[in-house]
């Protein structure tokens, strides 16, 4: 595992306890949305996540829901798709959208699904086991709710609508959900209903598809693994690693051992059939904070702080930079592997392969605790 050296990571601390803050809720107000308000996506994003952060503190029962439903990892991320779940009877013969509809309105929520149909809750695993779901108590642990606004800022409200900022160089040390649209699965249109990708369907009859049908992990008969590589390989692979070992050592290349037998530049084999191909592991190498610069190189994937994403020049605004989202909050990363075969005509045929990867698994943060007045703060060394 890498260590990334040179961020400049904050953590702040939070102490959540059982007890609430009173909510005293005006369905009056909240049936007369203002229309212009209505169509903005912070606005309603605001909106579900008060509502949110409400559920959770009133029903402990929707907060075991919730961190059953993150569990099942239907898309290897710890990811809630709203319209799967929201007809599910919680307690007292309520689905959770019922429970929802008690503090924000129809209007709202419709709009908002209208705007982001793969709507998301996702439970993010924060570094140093602050929280994830596997750890979540949900008889004490009442979480907060985070998402972005326009301005890809990260905010995050409690049940009375108290709205704060997570800067791009901060990490959350208190229990949190996230509200935002999904990155693996999106609504079914007329041009991707020929797409081979796995389709769910909501109790509605909405469809959706993801985006590539190794995170569909809703089928127990084809899961996708990611580990550590042990240096005990298995027998079957041996002829792999020495591959790796004559290429180091002699400069050939790879193939030429695991295809022909060949060990030596000067070496001369015959080709043997009984081969396929597959990927079992990868591994990255060289400078950690070069290489997470490399492959975190989309707006949407994980970053720590110190990264920069250039943004598209504006005439108004040439030198203008954006810094990027941060560590936690995006969750894993997708590697997309494409592999080319060409037949004996040369034509090559394409070959999609997708790997889901958390950023904790391939980097490590260095991390020290900072007290300040309000917070305890954690900052790299």
């Amino acid at each position: 595992m890498k260590r990334i050296t040179k961020v400049s990571l904050f953590l702040t601390i939070l102490l959540i306890t059982l007890s609430c803050n009173d909510n005293t809720f005006d369905t009056t107000l909240v049936s007369k949305t203002n229309t212009k308000l209505i169509e903005d996506e912070t606005f309603l994003k605001n909106r579900f996540s008060v509502a949110l952060a409400n559920v959770f503190c009133e029903s402990e029962a929707s907060r075991e829901f919730i961190k059953q439903e993150a569990l099942k990892q239907f898309d290897y991320e710890y990811d809630v798709l709203y319209m799967l779940i929201k007809d599910r009877v919680i307690e007292n013969n309520q689905t959770f959208e019922d429970l929802l509809l008690r503090f924000m309105s129809k209007d709202e929520l419709t709009s908002l699904l209208k705007k982001i149909p793969n709507l998301t809750i996702f439970i993010p695993a924060l570094p140093e086991d602050f929280f994830s779901p596997e750890t979540w108590n949900t008889q004490k642990e009442i979480p907060l709710v985070a998402y972005m606004n326009n301005n890809k800022q990260i905010l995050y409200t409690d049940n009375i609508g108290t709205i704060n900022t997570i800067e791009s160089d901060e990490i959350p040390a208190f229990p949190i959900a996230v509200v935002k649209p999904s990155e693996r699965v999106f609504l079914q249109t007329s041009s991707t209903r020929n797409s081979d990708s796995s389709i769910l369907t909501a109790q509605n009859g909405t469809n959706f598809i993801f985006t590539h049908k190794e995170f569909d992990n809703t089928n127990p008969t084809s899961k996708m693994q990611t580990r550590g590589v042990s240096t005990d390989y298995p027998e079957k692979l041996k002829k792999i690693y020495e591959a790796k070992d004559y290429a180091d050592k002699n400069g050939i290349w790879q193939r030429d051992y695991i295809y022909y037998n060949i060990s030596k530049k000067d070496g001369s084999g015959i080709f043997q059939k009984n081969i396929s191909e597959c990927i079992y592991s990868f591994e990255l190498s060289g400078d950690p904070n070069n290489m997470y610069r490399l492959i975190a190189d989309q707006g949407d994937d994980p970053h720590y702080s110190e990264y920069e994403v250039k943004v598209p020049k504006d005439p108004r605004d040439s030198g203008r930079r954006d810094y990027a989202l941060s560590f936690w909050f995006e969750g894993n990363f997708e590697f997309i592997v494409k592999i080319y075969v060409s037949n004996t005509q040369l034509i090559s045929n394409e070959i999609i392969k997708a790997i889901s990867i958390s950023p904790n698994d391939l980097f490590e943060l260095n991390i020290e605790n900072i007290n300040t007045g309000r917070h305890q703060i954690k900052k790299e060394l």
